[in-house]
């Protein structure tokens, strides 16, 4: 089974991604972040009934999460001090809560997506 790359994504691509991807990276998952807040705001806009604040819940988690992630430098996280291993832990664990953050935004927006979901079907 071929499941390198180089077999289905052109060499200039994955050329491209590895000189410029750490910075268009973050880049595109900021803008696409903001494009979900806009949509989610014009749907909440045009929506002729009032959306519980329930909902408002998942999206509030995963931005603090990003704004978690965003918090740490990346130098914390690459560079490794011998004489200064607790700013090493401390980064590394920070990061591993605002991905556990980040999860539990997912788990939210998956529960409350049920419990509107169950309510609905209860009612009809």
């Amino acid at each position: 089974m071929c499941l390198r790359a180089e077999y289905y994504i052109s060499p200039a691509v994955i050329q491209w991604w590895e000189e410029r991807g750490r910075t268009w990276g973050p880049i595109a998952s900021g803008a696409l972040f903001g494009a979900g807040w806009w949509f989610w705001v014009d749907a909440v806009c045009i929506s002729n009934h009032k959306v519980p604040f329930d909902q408002y819940i998942p999206g509030i988690i995963a931005t603090l999460a990003l704004i978690m992630i965003n918090c740490i430098r990346r130098d914390d996280l690459v560079e490794i001090d011998p004489f200064d291993d607790a700013t090493f832990c401390r980064s590394r664990l920070w990061l591993f809560a605002s991905y556990v953050v980040s999860f539990a935004s997912i788990v939210a927006a998956v529960w409350v997506m049920i419990a509107h979901y169950g309510k609905q079907r209860d009612r009809g």
